[in-house]
């Protein structure tokens, strides 16, 4: 939180991954995938992308499904 401050961004919420997971299929979603920086750079960025691009490790995206 200090260092988003000093970069001058509030901090607005906070929360643990595996609380919001569940709290996301008591909403009603089939599916809630979390994925942290590793899963996010590995997956959605390929790894290897040539542009050296990479997501920080306070990153997190959170794949939500509804449905049977």
């Amino acid at each position: 939180m200090r260092r988003v401050a000093a970069a001058g961004e509030p901090w607005r919420s906070s929360f643990r991954p595996s609380e919001l997971t569940e709290r996301l299929k008591a909403m009603g979603f089939s599916r809630v995938e979390d994925l942290g920086d590793r899963e996010i750079n590995v997956s959605l960025l390929r790894g290897g992308r040539s542009d050296g691009l990479r997501v920080g490790s306070l990153s997190r995206v959170m794949v939500l499904e509804t449905g049977p």
